[in-house]
């Protein structure tokens, strides 16, 4: 296996009905994009279109135990990405997330601070950012990602967010955790930048507008990428 890899995951059904989620068709729409992508950078590429220990829903709980699993394996970097974002620059290796003018930084946990004016009114305030996590191994981080799963539930609406922002300001926790740029997870409606590495249309309703957006943006897919 290589040392590094980019992680997918969406439930296969929805829970009332059985039939694909709108985020399934979001996966299945970059799928190609990001197995070329994985293939150039030497990653590996976890696509994963059903569910994963499903007593853990709502939220994306899921994310902690792959990442947690890909950790145990042996991957030395881990990128998760949710189904509703997208590498959109694919000239940048996601491992360089950590380096600062061209250094590395001492961070082993990377996301994306998300800030909006519009947060304030709808009860929201800044937060990191999960849709788009950045991982390198360390005993603390397999620590971390244990401690992580035993706070489930949650709160209702922040679920593994919420969970995760409290960690990371932890005394136990914030050597480990590094502040990455907003091109990390440039997101439409909250902090979109001309630089953007991965794109993210995380927050936007309903769910099939966002499948929309990203369809408009990866209209060209089919004719660039052969997997």
């Amino acid at each position: 296996m290589n040392d590094s890899i980019l992680i997918q995951q969406c439930w296969s059904t929805n829970q009332t009905i059985y039939s694909p989620t709108v985020f399934s068709e979001m996966q299945r729409l970059t799928y190609q994009r990001h197995a070329a992508y994985a293939r150039a950078f030497k990653m590996d590429y976890w696509n994963i279109l059903g569910d994963i220990h499903v007593e853990m829903k709502p939220g994306g709980w899921s994310k902690i135990w792959l990442m947690k699993w890909a950790l145990e394996m042996g991957y030395e970097f881990i990128a998760w990405i949710d189904s509703d974002a997208a590498v959109v620059n694919g000239n940048i290796d996601l491992r360089t997330v950590f380096e600062k003018g061209g250094d590395p930084t001492s961070g082993l946990i990377g996301a994306v601070l998300h800030d909006a004016p519009w947060f304030e009114k709808n009860g929201m305030g800044p937060h990191y950012n999960v849709g788009v996590l950045y991982v390198k191994a360390g005993d603390l981080v397999k620590e971390f990602m244990d401690d992580w799963i035993s706070r489930f539930p949650g709160e209702p609406r922040w679920v593994e967010q919420g969970s995760f922002n409290k960690m990371v300001a932890e005394d136990k926790y914030k050597p480990l955790f590094v502040e990455v740029p907003a091109k990390w997870n440039s997101t439409v409606n909250v902090n979109l930048v001309p630089d953007a590495v991965v794109m993210g249309w995380h927050g936007v309703y309903p769910e099939a507008k966002r499948l929309e957006m990203m369809k408009t943006t990866f209209k060209d897919d089919f004719l660039k990428f052969r997997v």
